[in-house]
Order: C-alpha cells, then sequence, then structure tokens
C-alpha cells in the first residue's frame, strides 16, 4: 500500500510541536493546528501539480536532492533557538523556487484566508513546513526505487485522493 506522505508528515507534528511552531509564529496553537491541517495538504497538491510537467519534475528533483532529510531525526531541535529562521528562510526559497512566487503567493494567501493567521505568519509556517515534506519524500523515494522524476512523479500521483480527503471544508487554493 502506498504511504500517505499528509499523514505522514501530521503525525510528526504533535501538540508539543504545534505549540511550538505556534510560539515561533506568535500565533495561537488552534490557529497554527487548523493552518497546518491545510497547508500540508495544500502544499503536497502544489508539488503534485508542478510535477505533473517534465520540466517541473526535474526541478523539484534538483530540489529534493538539496534537502537534508536528517533533520527529521531532530524535529524539535529544528524548531528551537536561532535555528528556526534558517529553517524558515530555507523552506521559502526552497518553495518559491518550486511553486514559483505567484504560486506561492497564492498559497500564503489561501492559508491566511483559511486559518486566520497573518500572511506573514502563513508564510513562515509554509517556510517551516517545506522541508519536513520535502523530507519526508525524498527518503520514501529513497527507500522505494530511488530519488528519480518517475518514482517521484509516481508518488506524488498516489496522493491526489489523500489530498482531496485531508483538504478542510472551506480551504480553497
Amino acid at each position: 500500500m502506498a504511504v500517505n506522505i499528509i499523514d505522514l508528515v501530521k503525525s510528526q507534528l504533535g501538540n508539543q510541536m504545534v505549540g511550538q511552531i505556534a510560539g515561533l509564529l506568535g500565533e495561537s496553537s488552534d490557529k497554527t493546528q487548523n493552518a497546518i491541517n491545510g497547508a500540508v495538504p495544500a502544499l503536497v497538491g502544489g508539488l503534485l501539480n508542478n510535477a505533473s510537467s517534465g520540466s517541473g519534475a526535474s526541478g523539484l528533483l534538483s530540489a529534493l536532492n538539496g534537502v537534508d532529510d536528517g533533520l527529521l531525526n531532530n524535529l524539535g531541535g529544528m524548531l528551537g533557538g536561532n535555528q528556526s529562521k534558517g529553517v524558515m528562510d530555507m523552506g521559502g526559497k526552497l518553495l518559491g523556487s518550486v511553486l514559483g512566487g505567484g504560486g506561492l503567493n497564492s498559497m500564503i494567501g489561501a492559508i491566511s484566508g483559511f486559518s486566520g493567521l497573518g500572511k506573514g505568519a502563513a508564510g513562515s509556517l509554509l517556510g517551516l513546513l517545506a522541508p519536513i515534506l520535502m523530507g519526508n519524500i525524498k527518503r520514501q523515494l529513497m527507500g522505494s526505487g530511488g530519488l528519480n522524476a518517475g518514482n517521484l512523479t509516481s508518488l506524488l500521483m498516489g496522493q491526489k485522493s489523500n489530498i482531496a480527503a485531508a483538504l478542510p471544508k472551506g480551504f480553497d487554493t
């Protein structure tokens, strides 16, 4: 059975982690959890749309090659101290290169409108979630045939029903 990337990422973001993220964003845990519930499937959908074209898949593959999936071993540490700002910046750049500025801004607006987070906080949240999501995708690919465009496209295409099921009612990208 294919892995559900959305559930995998959400399972790594328990209450304590959401609380840490909320503190970094200066938002409530409820708003932050709500934003995460919309952001994770929206991000997977954005990556799927991007990977649907040959150049998009190769660009995403290139971005995945640069992701350090070792950060998944210490998410709490990643969110603590001065590291979090660097992670947010790196994640924002990753998403900008993969989704394009317009796609990223559109997603930030959708998450902000849905969750009530300010646009700055929504952008920072996406920056934090991007390396977690992409690290998980990289690990899945490395464990199931390798990091190549065919495997990437297949993994993301297999997420379509998971995306549809996970997007909260009222969330419109």
